[in-house]
């Protein structure tokens, strides 16, 4: 179907482009064309055809070959105060009919106009309506609207305006179509944020925009350059980020970026060298992602307000206008609106503590209102697409009867009884020829303004160059002397370095296996990588320690203290060996996680353990931090052990072993001078980690690091015989040591219910819930084919729009998260265990615990994504739809009839503890039996 979508495009405005992003995406399948101040700039930001909003006759064309017309202009149906219209005559209305700078709703309105006169299908797709003020725009606006086969508003203020212009019409409350956009993980953002030199969630994003009334605006920028200036003591450390939405030069810019000059000559103090204005050309997404990185927002724009409420952080209105006000009373916060008369620095630093004190009911406030607010976004959408359906395959039965009451329209209010197309196709092509004519004038002004510049920027550069010349000259002379004494100490201290770099070169494995292979490879590109390598990494991280310790010696000081008494009460306590374990998880005792385990087994057995636990930030609490967290277990932080590592790799003593169950890049130069420090070195490998960076995790991984510490390991084990496969060729000693269970930590076995035959099969599944192995798809096709398969998932991770797609499933239920020792009360009711895994090489390569944990519950499980779990007992491995619906069926008939033998599963999960597991350890790990 051909489809034209006119609004306020092309006018570079990143909430209007919001909308159409949205639109465009409901509409793929369909020959869309864009009404578009600007349809080159279109063209390249969304990959739509576009035609100029003031080609008059190339619009025309567009609009009668098309077969529906949606007008999705946001805000663009209005009168504002102190702004004259055109409604005297019909003549007079169209001798200039884009309204600039007389007013909006003319201009707005001239494709649904065509619309209506061409007889096509017209919709109004989330808009926001009012206020009007003349009759003659109510006149206008209301034949509009009953031109309409669809129309859907915002908020509730505009739904009182449609139904008051158009009693009769089919209306609908919705919300802003940019409310079915989701935030992303974006590299771009983060490339932004090292620009402006921020940390995610270390800074305010703040939003201005240009009045009408320069009164208004005056005020509203110097009570902001006052609330910036006396910033609350909580929130003085905090960065601010400008982010302009919208930057158009034309015959009536709207530049914001000019708010932040103004902004920034009035600010006091300190604070106005912590505000940056983002000079960059956003997306409507890259711009939602980078505002979700900001602990919170300040603004006046409409889409603004929205991209905050998507990424569930609170804003402070500085409400211009009745859809900001409508927008947070929608979003459950009208407390931090501010409207702009009553606008004072007070008022909004009372609301910035109010968020500061209040920061977590706000988010969760937030949170739950932007579900709704999604839901009615979703229904304009899902109401387009009925109609679409319906004009495919006829022509709405009741256009007939619209083109007739169109008609009589038209006869009985008088101002409009003459006109038709031709006397308006001739208005707008006199206003495109004026429009043209003008353009040109302003280009021959902006090409005399351009040579002037240049001639002047010319002198100022070449006066600038000759004073900076002078200067070097001068402070050449001054540091000559100074520059030849440290080349000479630079040089020294780099020669001691070379040494000390050589010999722990000349200890590592790769050294030694060159030695074994003689001249041939030691010529190799292959052993000139990991020389290189290990170069690079030893001096990143000589560099970034220097870097932290000059940054704050206090702090620096204070940890390796810690370090140093940690390290002698370790050495005083020590009986059989010291294990330094490194793992993604902190410890938790009651946690089924493979490395917590694996620290309490060694510990039980006499062994001291230094947990390493990894953690993003130095500002994230760590429980427990180099403290006893379990019997002879010490939980240090990943950044205290990079940072200080000698503290605890100059353990002395017999038995010691650093065991890596994550390849960090900054392990590398540790591990080999932990060899030649005597520990042995262990790298377990728990994932397929080039397949986990893929899905957008673990974004520290390089493959290239991975390799260096598996092929220097003393001992190499695995999860799963797929890992073992994948490294095959760079080692043939790697043995396999599965993932186990603990009964101390999912408690007894639960009495499963007995159902009868006909009752629904209950389908169960704890874990991560993430979409990137995840496969909710393939959920979503079991419960909508199968309607007695009822569906209990257990965890967390998955997205706002995926929890609102299971919402509308009666067979899915969402429980949440459980704690592990509570997992066996949900189960009672289950007849099969599920795991819907992604085909992928990330999940064929997993062993997942899950699975040990099901079946010591006495579940069979179906698998997907994982074939070397078919091996277990009363597993199914299916990948279709129809293979998934086939197993549990059998698997929930077999359970149900009581054919599965309890003995098999004991005599299997015998062997699936974690003790069982760990006495699969190398003997030289070993200080006595595991």
């Amino acid at each position: 179907m051909k489809i034209v979508v006119t609004g306020y495009f092309g006018h570079q405005n990143l909430g209007d482009e919001s909308i159409l992003f949205a639109v465009a995406s409901a509409l793929k399948g369909h020959e869309v064309t864009v009404v578009s101040l600007d349809p080159p700039r279109t063209e390249r930001l969304h990959g739509l055809p576009a035609v100029a909003f003031f080609d008059v006759e190339a619009l025309e064309h567009t609009i009668a070959a098309c077969d529906m017309v949606i007008a999705a202009a946001g805000g663009a149906y209005q009168e504002i105060p102190g702004i004259a219209y055109y409604h005297v005559t019909a003549a007079q209305f169209f001798s200039n009919p884009y309204g600039y700078p007389e007013g909006k709703v003319s201009a707005y309105g001239i494709v649904p106009l065509l619309a209506s006169f061409y007889h096509k299908v017209l919709v109004f797709l989330a808009n926001g309506l009012g206020p009007f003020y003349s009759q003659a725009m109510k006149h206008f606006c209301s034949f509009l609207l009953t031109s309409a086969d669809l129309i859907t508003v915002r908020d509730h203020y505009s739904l009182k305006w449609a139904q008051h212009l158009a009693p009769h019409s089919n209306v609908h409350l919705a919300a802003d179509a940019a409310f079915v956009m989701r935030p992303q993980q974006n590299q771009e953002v983060l490339r932004l944020l090292s620009k402006y030199g921020l940390k995610s969630k270390q800074f305010l994003v703040l939003s201005l925009r240009e009045l009408v009334d320069a009164g208004r605006q005056d005020k509203t920028v110097s009570e902001m350059a006052a609330v910036l200036s006396n910033m609350p003591v909580e929130l003085k450390d905090l960065k601010i980020l400008f982010v302009p939405f919208q930057n158009l030069e034309s015959d009536y810019p709207v530049t914001d970026s000019n708010l932040a000059v103004e902004l920034l000559e009035k600010i006091e103090g300190g604070m106005r060298d912590r505000l940056v204005v983002c000079d960059d050309q956003l997306t409507p997404q890259t711009a939602l992602d980078l505002i979700g990185h900001a602990r919170f927002g300040i603004g006046m724009r409409y889409h603004f307000l929205l991209f905050c409420i998507l990424n569930e952080i609170p804003v402070i209105s500085i409400s211009y206008d009745n859809k900001c006000t409508s927008l947070m009373n929608d979003a459950g916060i009208p407390d931090l609106a501010a409207d702009i008369p009553d606008l004072d620095a007070a008022l909004i630093g009372s609301a910035m503590r109010s968020v500061v004190n209040g920061y977590a009911h706000y988010c969760e406030l937030i949170r739950s209102r932007k579900i709704d607010l999604q839901k009615r976004a979703r229904l304009s959408f899902d109401l387009l697409d009925d109609l679409l359906e319906k004009s495919s395959a006829q022509r709405l039965p009741h256009q007939a009867a619209r083109k007739q009451e169109r008609q009589g329209f038209l006869c009985e209010e008088g101002p409009y009884a003459s006109l038709d197309v031709k006397s308006l196709v001739a208005g707008l092509q006199r206003e495109r020829e004026q429009s043209e004519h003008k353009q040109q004038r302003i280009e021959i002004l902006e090409r005399e303004i351009e040579e002037i510049a240049s001639v002047l920027q010319t002198d100022l550069n070449d006066n600038k160059a000759a004073v900076a010349r002078l200067h070097v000259e001068v402070e050449g002379m001054k540091q000559e002397n100074n520059e030849l004494k440290g080349t000479i100490q630079k040089l020294h201290n780099e020669l001691v370095s070379a040494k000390n770099e050589l010999n722990l070169i000349h200890r590592s494995m790769t050294w030694r296996l060159g030695q074994m292979y003689g001249k041939f490879l030691f010529n190799t590109s292959a052993n000139r990588f990991i020389e290189n390598l290990f170069n690079r990494l030893l001096s990143f991280r000589s560099h970034a320690d220097r870097h932290d310790r000059d940054s704050n010696p206090q702090e620096q000081g204070r940890v390796a203290s810690r370090l140093k008494a940690l390290s002698q009460l370790i050495q005083s306590r020590v009986q059989k060996g010291i294990f330094i374990v490194a793992s993604t998880f902190p410890f938790d005792e009651f946690y089924n996680q493979r490395a917590i385990n694996l620290s309490k087994c060694l510990a039980k057995q006499g062994n001291c353990v230094i947990y390493i636990a990894w953690r993003w930030s130095p500002s994230d609490q760590l429980p427990g931090t180099c403290e006893e967290v379990y019997e002879n277990i010490f939980q240090v932080p990943m950044d205290y052990f990079l940072e200080h590592p000698v503290a605890l790799t100059n353990l002395s003593h017999a038995h010691k072993w650093f065991i890596i169950e994550f390849p960090h890049p900054s392990f590398y130069p540790i591990m080999l001078q932990m060899k030649h420090n005597g520990y042995g070195i262990l790298y377990d490998i728990i994932d397929h980690w080039k397949e986990f960076n893929a899905t957008g995790q673990a974004p520290w991984f390089r493959p290239e690091h991975e390799r260096a510490i598996l092929m220097n390991a003393d001992v190499v084990t695995a999860v799963s015989p797929p890992l073992i496969k994948y490294f095959s060729d760079l080692r043939e000693d790697i043995q396999l040591m599965r993932n186990g269970f603990s009964q101390d930590l999912i408690g007894m076995k639960p009495e499963l219910v007995s159902k009868k035959p006909d009752e629904p099969i209950c389908i169960g599944y704890f874990g991560h819930l993430t979409e990137s192995w995840f496969d909710w798809d393939f959920i979503f096709k079991m419960a909508q084919r199968v309607s007695d398969f009822h569906f209990h998932l257990i965890g967390y991770g998955e997205s706002a729009e995926t929890r609102s797609k299971a919402a509308r499933f009666f067979n899915i239920e969402l429980i949440g998260r459980v704690h592990p020792s509570s997992l066996s009360q949900h189960v009672t009711g289950w007849d099969v265990a599920i795991i819907p895994f992604l085909p992928t090489l990330l999940s064929e390569s997993v062993d997942p615990i899950k699975i040990y944990e099901y079946l010591y519950f006495g579940l069979p499980v179906m698998v997907r994504g994982i074939s070397h779990l078919e091996g277990f007992p009363y597993v199914d491995v299916g990948s279709s739809v129809t293979e998934a619906e086939q197993a549990v069926r059998r698997l929930a008939c077999l359970k149900r009839s009581g054919g599965m033998n309890r003995s098999i599963l004991d005599d299997f999960l015998t062997q699936c503890t974690w003790e069982e597991r760990f006495k699969l350890l190398p003997d030289q790990l070993r200080c006595g039996p595991l």
